[in-house]
């Protein structure tokens, strides 16, 4: 074959893309050369020589004999010349090796050297890119709070106002949850016909609360109990009249409790308000000349400002 004929089948080539076998595809790196006027031996060598030497193409280029982007040819010429060819589906890049000891392995490298060099390899081969994973958000860390509240409790029989105060705990496992315990005392004084009775509340209590925020602030709610010991302890308007002695006794009740929170820029403190109520399932009174004068029970409600330190 003459060198204008060569030149007339490279030009064809470039337009035929029949004449390609597609390369291999995403599971192989072994590039198939399409021969034309070549023996089919030279074609097996330079296939084998070429995978030796795709390891060093850059990968843009062994990405696009996988997906079939590009396209490698050999063309020989009677005069003992050969042409490489690589195609990208619209442009050819060539080069003329004359026949000579390892010419296959030349050949090969001419190959390798065009997927390397090739303006397709880098700028119009489409690659197929994995899907970008959904982020996931860490877990919420435990957070623990330490809590310092003051307020009045209001109930009994007759109906009292003490003054409260309150230390606990409260630990979160997440934004939404929290549970918190803690222990109070409560210090009153009530008017019963011929004296007045001292009142001593301690207690303890549980709540679980349910919530969100909004913001800097946390809203939320849940069921609470509390529950502990009362002492009386009486004062006779009359000292030389006065008879009985001091007592004690338990209570124990049941109910719910809301809360706000605001949590402080910079710091980590919160300034809240709470309120607890409910009904007293189980109580006690004091007795004066014999009868009952006074009593915890009915139900209760306590508001109380509070502050937590927050421990992460």
């Amino acid at each position: 074959m003459k060198l204008g004929s060569l030149r007339t089948v490279l030009l064809s080539l470039s337009t035929a893309l029949g004449l390609f076998t597609g390369g291999a595809r995403a599971q192989s790196l072994h590039a198939t050369i399409a021969l034309t006027d070549c023996p089919s031996e030279l074609g097996v060598a330079v296939e084998a020589a070429l995978d030796v030497e795709l390891s060093m193409v850059d990968p843009e280029a062994r990405r696009g004999l996988a997906n079939g982007a590009l396209r490698c040819a050999l063309v020989c010429d009677e005069s003992g010349t050969t042409a490489v060819v690589v195609h990208d589906g619209e442009r050819t890049e060539q080069r003329i090796l004359s026949d000579g000891p390892g010419h296959a392995r030349r050949l090969a490298i001419a190959l390798a050297e065009l997927l390397d060099a090739s303006s397709a390899v880098r700028l119009e081969i489409e690659v197929e890119l994995e899907p970008t994973p959904e982020p996931v958000a860490p877990p919420e860390p435990l957070r623990v709070r330490l809590r310092l509240a003051g307020g009045g409790w209001l109930g009994g029989e007759p109906f009292s106002a003490l003054g409260a105060l309150e230390l606990g705990v409260e630990i979160a496992p997440t934004s939404n949850v929290a549970l918190v315990v803690g222990a109070a005392g409560a210090l009153g004084a009530i008017d019963v016909e011929g004296g007045g009775l001292d009142v001593r509340l301690l207690s303890g209590a549980a709540s679980l609360r349910f919530g969100g925020e909004l913001g800097s602030f946390w809203v939320g709610g849940g069921p609470a109990a509390r529950g502990g010991a009362v002492s009386w302890t009486g004062h006779p308007d009359d000292p030389t009249r006065a008879v009985g002695r001091d007592t004690t006794g338990g209570w124990l009740g049941v109910g719910v409790l809301v809360a706000a929170f605001v949590r402080l820029p910079e710091l980590p403190l919160r300034i809240g308000l709470e309120a607890e109520g409910g009904g007293i399932a189980f109580s006690s009174g004091a007795l004066v000349l014999g009868a009952l004068a006074a009593r915890i029970g009915g139900g209760w409600l306590e508001a109380r400002l509070v502050v937590d330190l927050t421990f992460e």
